[in-house]
């Protein structure tokens, strides 16, 4: 099975993106700031030993003044032991709010479907976009869990371009003296061809990237089928109470072999091991030999100015460094804005499942309320099939029945006695007829006035196909989210 999720326009993908941001903005605010302050400790963090290291270095090819020496030493030292600490501790911050919003997707989630009339929920179709949308999530952690670490990289890969253009713009600015033989380093058309080529480098670096990442996106489908079956047979074999059957039966037999012929998603010879070896192996090899290709050219730039005369060996230190981390974030950069394109894929889904929308008509009426509790509910020519069926699940019922009255409904399995029941709470509104309280259509009511009527007890009972489903439907949330991947 070869299926692959087309990548969306990028006015589409980053109005997606954007929203899925504000999202995470409102559930937890605190993840940016984490998100944030860490991307600033680890995008400039390094130019500070980059730049104490050259200074160092120069000290050493000069003068060699022992007290500056000493004096300069002692703050790369204790600057790279804070900035290191900070690192540590914002980085697990960051790492608790990714662990918390974690869990607080799954809210958003859930609260989408408490929110979601029972009719909706109950929709083959509703269960398998839930369904496509939390393997999506669990596989390759695709969606808004994806989101909600772009922004920290994105800083990070800002910052690294500013800390090295910082560092690194008085190289094209040095000159090389006259009687030097490479004087034509000095020329404006040698800068600029330079800082095109490890551009060029860069962004071919980046767009190979983004290249060898889309088969992630490209066999998604297959992976998601994957992992739901992996998944599955985990959780059987799993379970305590199935040991005995399992080992009494030969029952791995019956689970390992013909799961293995069935998906081969995360075997040797599936199509992503294919990928690996083949088109998302050699895209990967040229992007890392690329990489290869623009420090060395860096270095040749750079040595060569220095051998000239331009600067003394201090500053080659500082700005391989700078040059390096500067077009290492730009190729992070244009890597980010690529992982961003190809998430905006997996966000349809999920907000084509936070967006569905109530299509039961909402009453306004308020009932009548009375101490006697005499409420008529009239069945009028009740027929109701279910959704995407051609049978009928009732047909042409007609009764009348007085709130508070004991009423058994009796029949046979699959005759409509649980119909009967949604109907009456109002779960779905009948095909053809009408159900009427006290004369008046029950879908005039608003409805949480509407089940007020009726007793406690038979509240709590009608209400436990509903509540079933939707606890089921958490549960399953909170199971999957423990398969991170197959």
């Amino acid at each position: 099975m070869e299926k692959n999720e087309k990548q969306l326009p990028w006015k589409e993908s980053l109005k997606l993106n954007i929203r899925a941001w504000e999202i995470i903005g409102r559930s937890q605010p605190s993840l940016f700031w984490a998100a944030i302050c860490c991307a600033v400790f680890e995008g400039l963090g390094p130019y500070m030993t980059i730049y104490l290291s050259a200074r160092i270095i120069e000290e050493l090819s000069g003068e060699r003044n022992p007290e500056r020496l000493a004096f300069l030493i002692a703050v790369c030292l204790i600057s790279a032991a804070l900035i290191q600490l900070g690192c540590g501790v914002l980085k697990q911050w960051q790492n608790v709010e990714q662990e918390c919003f974690w869990r607080r997707e799954e809210k958003i989630y859930m609260d989408k479907a408490f929110s979601m009339e029972y009719a909706l929920m109950e929709r083959q179709q509703t269960y398998d976009l839930y369904s496509q949308m939390m393997q999506n999530r669990n596989w390759s952690s695709y969606g808004l869990i994806q989101n909600s670490r772009h922004l920290g990289n994105m800083v990070k890969a800002l910052l690294q371009i500013l800390g090295g253009i910082g560092l690194s713009i008085s190289l094209f600015l040095a000159k090389v003296p006259l009687d030097s033989g490479l004087v034509f380093l000095n020329s404006p058309f040698m800068a600029i061809l330079c800082l095109g080529l490890m551009l060029l480098i860069a962004v071919s670096v980046s767009f190979l990237r983004n290249l060898a990442n889309g088969y992630w996106v490209r066999y998604a489908e297959m992976a998601r089928l994957g992992n739901r079956l992996y998944t599955y047979f985990y959780k059987v074999t799993s379970d305590r109470k199935r040991y005995a059957d399992l080992r009494m039966y030969s029952q791995n037999d019956n689970l390992v072999r013909p799961l293995s012929a069935v998906d081969k998603s995360f075997m040797p010879g599936s199509y992503i091991a294919r990928a690996a070896k083949g088109g998302m192996g050699i895209l990967q090899m040229i992007s890392r030999s690329l990489s290869a290709v623009l420090t060395g050219v860096v270095y040749l730039f750079v040595c060569l100015k220095a051998w000239a005369g331009a600067f003394g060996v201090g500053m080659v230190t500082q700005y391989v460094g700078a040059i390096t981390n500067l077009f290492q974030g730009i190729s992070e950069f244009l890597n980010i804005c690529g992982s961003i394109r190809a998430n905006a894929s997996f966000l349809e889904s999920t907000f084509a499942y936070l967006d569905l929308p109530n299509e039961m008509y909402q009453g306004s009426l308020t009932t009548e309320k009375r101490s006697d509790r005499q409420y008529q509910v009239e069945f009028k020519d009740v027929s109701f099939r279910y959704p995407g069926s051609e049978t009928w699940a009732l047909r042409h019922v007609n009764m009348t029945f007085q709130v508070g009255s004991r009423l058994a409904v009796v029949g046979q399995n699959g005759s409509g006695k649980t119909t009967f029941i949604k109907l009456l709470c109002r779960l779905y509104d009948p095909t053809e007829g009408e159900i009427l309280l006290n004369g008046i259509d029950i879908r005039k009511y608003r409805y949480e006035d509407y089940i007020q009527i009726f007793p406690w007890y038979f509240r709590i009972s009608s209400s436990l196909p509903c509540l079933w489903g939707r606890m089921w439907r958490a549960g399953q949330t909170m199971i999957m989210s423990g398969f991170q991947t197959a």
